[in-house]
């Protein structure tokens, strides 16, 4: 069990350089990233994530790893939001925690997304929400959210949250991918047939 926390630590702190690295390749605000990264690390602490039972904060580094290193986005508050992007959600930090650290754009972005229901229709009014949004690469940052949780859907041994999930994401997340970023869209589709092919 140590050695996959010490593995598990070990490759989150290498993805969160690999970020870092590609931020400041291309001018980005490194230091807004990274205080965005010490902030999420500290307010998940040592949580584990009760779907997949990997460490809460890997799944905050996975999502702007996503917004980074596959879809190359260039704007410093969207990869930074993508670390912070269910805090409030899952934690005691509140958009005004957010404002006062990360300015009122980023806390603007998370309350923007931000779920209080996992009913289908929670989901259609985010989408809508997203769409009609002039911050249109905040979409990216729901996508990418989306996208990690479902490619973790084949370590998740629950297999009627596993098939809703697949089903919610099939009907709603899918067409939303498909209207907003090719990529994604794409990675949906192979994350979605591996989970469907035989075991």
């Amino acid at each position: 069990m140590r050695d996959e926390v010490n593995n598990e630590k070990i490759m989150n702190s290498l993805i969160v350089e690999a970020i870092l690295t590609k931020c400041e390749s291309r001018g980005l605000n490194v230091e807004l990233v990274e205080n965005a990264y010490q902030f999420a690390k500290e307010a998940v602490g040592e949580r584990l994530r009760e779907s997949d039972g990997t460490s809460f904060i890997a799944h905050f580094i996975r999502v702007p790893a996503i917004l980074a290193l596959e879809l190359e986005v260039t704007d410093s508050e969207i990869i930074a939001s993508g670390f912070l992007h269910a805090l409030v959600a899952h934690t005691d930090v509140t958009y005004q925690m957010l404002e006062d650290k990360f300015g009122k754009r980023v806390s603007n972005l998370i309350e923007l997304w931000t779920l209080r229901s996992e009913d289908d229709q929670k989901h259609r009014d985010l989408i809508q929400r997203l769409e009609e949004s002039p911050e249109k690469q905040a979409a990216l940052v729901k996508l990418s959210d989306r996208l990690d949780n479902t490619r973790r859907l084949r370590f998740v041994d629950r297999p009627g949250k596993r098939e809703q999930y697949i089903r919610q994401t099939e009907n709603l997340y899918l067409p939303f991918a498909k209207r907003t970023n090719e990529y994604i869209y794409e990675a949906f589709l192979r994350t979605l047939e591996k989970l469907r092919a035989p075991q």
